[in-house]
């Protein structure tokens, strides 16, 4: 158990007795803290001296006090209080360090590291002589080494060199050091607390020069000076010890006075560097009554049977009755032994130990874990005197507060301004009302290469061409009336480069009266580049750098205007590059792009004088003729651009031939007005289109009705599939060794509800053009493919299915999987789909490209290159990519004799695919006689009218059991 006992000091006779009576010098662990009051070293030295002879194992710490602490009394410095607590399993050591020779800090910590702490040490106190010296790093480091120990103390005076001021432990005393305690015991429990509650108050101050624990400018004036202004001259008088009641503070750190120095320097109890902000500070009292509530209601369900407290002096000048109450209260809890202090050392929650101010901090000791539960209540009986103080304290609070948030807006107003001001990439300037700058932001000066001194209190025309002097004053003098200016100047730079620069003037009123102007200048050089950019873009193509449409029409409507007036003829020219969607589905955008720049130029190139020529978009053209126009001229012009098309390009070393259309239309016979002139000549050029292109033709009334036809005729193509207006054929194509009918082709037809049947070639180029090529196909694919199906069904189980398939459908991404999936659906074998492709769908060997065709491949399925010999690449690419069948088209066949041109052709192809071991399959055989010199040649199939014609399945059903087998007609 952790017992105290208070002897008020009269004599050492008496200490004795006092000794004896308590059976004190029976017990082997016992704390002795001697509280001296204002006796010297002799008296301190007489009782240390009696109680060490009375006591041999006792450990001893104390100090000179003004007042000391006996259970709720307080006892004044006449009277030494010395206090016993004694312990059953607690160890205790002491050390007393003399800080007069300036005995290095780190050996300090290292003797109190080795010498006094344990594994078991659960609490330090630390009695400190005087505020000025140097303490707080050994605090820090020792609970750096063991965070885990309480710290507590007192500082026991506050004045420099009052030498009557005494530390001591049971070995010395010393007029200037430090004594140490350590309590150490496994069954030792302790609790601590530090009350201290300060306000700032008034506005923040900066230290603008100290050195060490000393401060020699505040704002820029004597320490001494701020204090006078701030909290007058009978307080300045009384330093240092009023600073106990209104110290400095940094961030949550008091800082005291301890000394006033020559010249109004002030030395403090912490180390404060240049640069850091300080406040002044009050003791908040309701906050302290409110925490001291609180605090006493925990101890009273701790485990405490003593508390050493360390009251801060301050307090008991200040709050007397508060601090009488406060002690009465605790010692209800246990006996309580300590004094008042000039600065209290203790740790609050996560924070390391430091010296407290204003404070109130306790060791509140154990050695058994039961916690006594009293019946007690606390409750401060607040006097007259603690309400006017606290009202006080509320009105220092409440006017804080508005100074703060009045300072804080004035802050964050001037911070806005000085932001705006200073970090403005506009340059910014002010003038007084006649024109002399005064002040300017850092852009300006980098904008005009000046310093601030060379330009402050200088006319701002100074900066100003003399030209533009007049411009500038008019506008000036109408800010200074009220109106808000803008204008935009040339501006000579530091660089001599004239920028152009908007400018604004705006009066700077106070009180209704304008008292200078404010100037903001923004460099438009950029913007005035991006104009420039965006009317480029917007009116000519970024690709080929040609005109744009809208470019082109306002051209075109000048010139009609033109031609109007002087009663001449103009032609307008679209061209459009035929099958360019095939270029770029299979080589690329990216080789389109460069085909069209390429195509440009060329077309540029061969333009006669006085034409002008742009991009309509995509891969069409526009031209306007206006010069010697004449029909005959203008088809002249028109076939030197053809030409100029189709020569070569070249790409990835290989080379590539397109052709153009063009439909032309005149003024004034095609029409009047720009819309009109622009749509004959585009409806001339899709009638070239529709008769195969590579072509010119010049707009006729015929041909409007053409157009009319060929728009409804996409709008119901656009339902033809919804509607189920398609159908398939099927031509048998004819293995020509055996004579037997071992395909066959499927053919798509439209049957459209008025028109009848119509052609495909008249409706797959415009399901090409209009983009719903795909879909059609894959319904081509899953129809051919059930076809299959039902003749297997019905015993012919080694037909093949030819499929045609379009660019656009063999670059879809989703192709492949449909094919997967139909040859799942269907479950027939994949080497009986022969898929037809163009030669456009080879152009492209790209890697993608070389995948699809790999893959199909290893699914199963034949390919064939259909229409061959008609493309518009080299013959090389045959031999690198994977096909099955070569399709020689219909125009080699149709006119074929052993005399005739096309059968070298054909027989040089038959050579090439037997070379490549290619099947050949001839299409288009309508005789006997081809079929018997295709027969010599040894062409493996041939499909054409002569054999069948494509036919409904229904037909198919009956022809087929009736001439599979041809043996007889083929001879």
């Amino acid at each position: 158990m952790a017992k105290t006992y208070n002897y008020r000091y009269e004599s050492v006779e008496g200490l004795l007795d006092y000794i004896a009576s308590h059976n004190l010098d029976k017990v082997n662990s016992i704390l002795v803290q001697v509280f001296l009051g204002q006796g010297g070293k002799d008296q301190a030295e007489k009782i240390r001296t009696a109680v060490v002879d009375a006591l041999p194992k006792a450990a001893l710490i104390g100090c000179s006090t003004t007042y000391a602490i006996s259970h709720h009394e307080i006892i004044n410095k006449d009277v030494p209080i010395i206090s016993f607590t004694t312990f059953e399993n607690t160890n205790l050591s002491t050390r007393l360090f003399n800080l007069e020779t300036r005995m290095d800090e780190q050996a300090i910590i290292e003797k109190i590291s080795k010498e006094l702490i344990t594994e078991d040490t659960k609490a330090i106190i630390f009695l400190i002589s005087h505020l000025e010296l140097s303490f707080s790093y050994i605090l820090e480091k020792v609970h750096e080494l063991y965070p885990g120990i309480a710290f507590s103390g007192g500082v026991a005076a506050d004045i420099p060199n009052c030498r009557d001021t005494i530390v001591m432990n049971e070995y010395a005393a010393e007029e200037r050091g430090m004594a140490v305690a350590a309590l150490s015991g496994k069954d030792l429990i302790v609790n601590s607390s530090v009350n201290e509650q300060w306000e700032d108050i008034g506005r923040p101050f900066i230290v603008t020069k100290a050195s060490g624990k000393t401060i020699y400018e505040i704002d820029h004036k004597k320490p001494t000076s701020i204090i006078r202004r701030y909290l007058g001259e009978d307080f300045v008088a009384r330093l240092p010890q009023s600073a106990i009641q209104i110290p400095f503070r940094k961030g949550d750190e008091a800082l005291f006075i301890y000394n006033v120095l020559d010249h109004g320097a002030i030395q403090m109890s912490h180390e404060i560097e240049q640069g850091e902000e300080i406040n002044f500070a009050y003791a908040n009292i309701e906050k302290l009554m409110e925490e001291s509530i609180k605090e006493l209601k925990r101890l009273n369900k701790k485990p405490v049977e003593s508390i050493f407290l360390y009251n801060c002096i301050g307090r008991k000048n200040t709050l007397s009755k508060y601090i009488s109450e406060e002690l009465e209260m605790m010692s209800r809890i246990s006996p309580v032994c300590g004094f008042f202090s000039n600065g209290e050392i203790g740790k609050k929650a996560d924070e390391p130990p430091r010296l407290f101010a204003h404070a109130l901090t306790y060791l509140a000791i154990s050695e058994s874990p039961l916690s006594i539960h009293k019946d007690l209540r606390f409750k401060y009986d607040i006097s007259s005197e603690v309400k006017n103080l606290s009202a006080l304290t509320h009105l220092i609070n409440a006017t804080s507060e508005d100074i703060n948030q009045l300072r804080v807006n004035i802050e964050r107003s001037e911070s806005y301004y000085r932001s705006l001001f200073d970090n403005n990439n506009d340059f910014v300037y002010s003038t007084d009302l006649n024109g002399i700058f005064t002040s300017v932001n850092a852009s300006f000066l980098k904008t005009f290469g000046q310093e601030e001194e060379m330009v402050i209190g200088k006319s701002a025309l100074k900066w100003v061409e003399p030209e533009n002097h007049a411009l500038v004053r008019r506008h000036f003098h109408k800010a200074v009336q009220g109106k808000e200016q803008y204008y935009e100047l040339l501006v000579n730079t530091q660089n001599a480069e004239k920028v152009h620069f908007q400018i604004k003037n705006i009066p700077i009123t106070i009180n209704g009266k304008c008292v200078g102007i404010y100037g903001i200048g923004k460099n438009m050089t950029e913007q005035k580049k991006i104009q420039q950019e965006i009317s480029r873009l917007s009116n000519y193509d970024y690709d080929t750098g040609l005109p744009n449409r809208s470019k082109f029409n306002e051209v075109l409507e000048e010139m009609l205007h033109r031609a109007k007036k002087k009663k001449r003829r103009l032609a307008v020219i679209f061209v459009d590059i035929d099958r360019f969607k095939i270029i770029n589905d299979t080589l690329g955008h990216f080789a389109g792009d460069l085909m069209l720049k390429e195509l440009a130029a060329r077309l540029q190139g061969a333009l006669p004088n006085g034409a002008y020529l742009g991009r309509f978009g995509s891969d069409k053209f526009t031209i306007l003729l206006t010069k010697d126009i004449d029909d005959e001229a203008v088809v002249d012009t028109g076939r030197k651009l053809l030409d100029k098309v189709q020569e070569p390009f070249s790409f990835k070393d290989k080379e590539f031939f397109v052709t153009a259309s063009m439909g032309i239309a005149v003024y004034p016979q095609d029409g009047l007005e720009t819309e009109q002139l622009m749509q004959n000549a585009d409806t001339a050029l899709n009638q070239v289109k529709l008769h195969g292109g590579n072509n010119l033709l010049f707009f006729s009334n015929d041909m409007n009705e053409d157009a009319l036809r060929r728009v409804e005729l996409e709008s119901q193509l656009r339902r033809a599939l919804d509607n189920g207006e398609f159908f398939l054929v099927y031509q048998p194509i004819l293995d020509i060794r055996n004579k037997k009918v071992t395909g066959l082709e499927a053919l798509i037809r439209w049957e459209h509800p008025q028109r009848g049947l119509v052609s495909p070639a008249d409706f797959i180029p415009l399901a090409e053009e209009m983009g719903i090529i795909i879909p059609i196909g894959s319904w081509v694919l899953e129809t051919a493919s059930l076809q299959l199906k039902e003749l297997e069904r019905q015993g012919y189980h080694d037909l093949s299915m030819s499929i045609n398939v379009s660019a656009q459908q063999f670059q879809d991404p989703s192709f492949i999987y449909e094919i997967k999936e139909t040859i799942e659906k269907t479950a027939i074998s994949p080497e009986r789909i022969h898929l037809e492709l163009t030669e456009g769908v080879m152009i492209d060997q790209s890697d993608s490209t070389m995948e699809r065709l790999k893959t199909l491949g290893e699914i199963g399925v034949n390919i064939s290159i259909d229409d061959f010999g008609t493309g518009y690449s080299s013959l090389s690419y045959i031999k690198h990519l994977p096909f099955h069948i070569l399709k020689i088209d219909r125009s080699f066949i149709m006119n074929l004799s052993e005399s005739s041109p096309d059968f070298a052709i054909v027989k040089a192809i038959m050579t090439m695919g037997e070379g490549l071991r290619l099947q050949v399959i001839a299409e288009g055989v309508e005789t006997l006689d081809q079929l018997l010199l295709l027969e010599s040649m040894n062409c493996d199939f041939a499909q054409g009218y002569y054999i069948a014609k494509p036919m409904k399945a229904s037909e198919l059903y009956q022809w087929l059991p009736l001439n599979r087998e041809m043996k007889a007609r083929a001879k």
